[in-house]
């Protein structure tokens, strides 16, 4: 006997809307890559809006702060030999975001941080461009994160409209 497959629940549901809004936008802007919007959505719809604020905001918080270290690495890096910076500095780098992280009580920033961090000190060889992709990717991670608070605000699960309905009902 087959088990029976759980419904598709409003969170699936609410997280392709909010990847489609990412993805859709970044094509009809013409913006180079929707990936960490749509992440950074995922990240951030969660079964309550409360706990999606707290998450995206981790996210946000997260990026800005892998995006800051890696750009005041970057300026480092292009001082030195690529070998003793990937190999040297690079997992300096990563001690000092951790160690910042945990002892602020921040540890659940360190791994999106380090992410972060890694793909741009990792991936961009000219400062230039480094400082633009970390502003962008602060941009995008905003968006994603933006849009899946705006869905989640706006698409309530069926059991939130009858929560609302009985609320309404005991004030009347």
């Amino acid at each position: 006997m087959m088990k029976k497959l759980p419904a598709l629940g409003m969170r699936i549901i609410k997280t392709a809307i909010a990847v489609g809004i990412c993805t859709t936008t970044f094509t009809f802007l013409d913006r180079e890559n929707a990936t960490l919007a749509a992440i950074a959505s995922i990240i951030a719809l969660q079964n309550t809006i409360e706990t999606s604020f707290k998450s995206g905001g981790n996210r946000i918080i997260s990026t800005i702060l892998g995006g800051i270290w890696a750009i005041g690495f970057m300026y480092i890096g292009h001082l030195l030999p690529s070998l003793l910076f990937r190999s040297l500095i690079v997992p300096i780098g990563i001690c000092i975001i951790i160690y910042v992280c945990a002892a602020i009580d921040k540890k659940e920033l360190i791994t999106i941080s380090c992410v972060v961090f890694l793909s741009i000190t990792l991936n961009y060889t000219e400062t230039a461009n480094s400082l633009m992709y970390a502003i962008n990717r602060i941009i995008d991670t905003a968006y994603g994160v933006i849009v899946s608070i705006v869905i989640n605000v706006l698409i309530k699960s069926p059991e939130k409209k009858e929560e609302e309905k009985a609320e309404v009902n005991k004030k009347d």
